[in-house]
């Protein structure tokens, strides 16, 4: 597709959106694929989370020398973790534009 062509329909999607919410209804949200997207990207990282920790846990009884550094690992994945709700919440109010 010609850049200009991209360029002059993204115009227009964002004309029609301030119509519609000058009017009072809300700009398209969130797509469905793109919810679907957010969910499997959720699945993949907290699944991936869980191994990484049981990994963690798993090697931390091995070593004498790093044992407080996996331990600190740990604290700080707790402390960081995008939390589960809060992302929920972040699509739902993506989904309603």
């Amino acid at each position: 597709m010609d850049a200009r062509i991209g360029a002059r329909r993204d115009y227009e999607r964002q004309v029609l959106s301030t119509f519609a919410r000058l009017a009072g209804r809300g700009a398209p949200g969130l797509s469905d694929a793109d919810r679907d997207g957010e969910h499997r990207a959720q699945q993949i990282f907290y699944g991936a989370l869980a191994r990484f920790r049981t990994a963690v846990t798993d090697a931390a009884p091995l070593t004498d020398l790093r044992k407080d550094a996996l331990a600190d690992l740990l604290a700080g994945l707790e402390d960081t973790t995008p939390d589960r709700r809060a992302w929920d919440e972040a699509i739902a109010e993506a989904r309603r534009g």
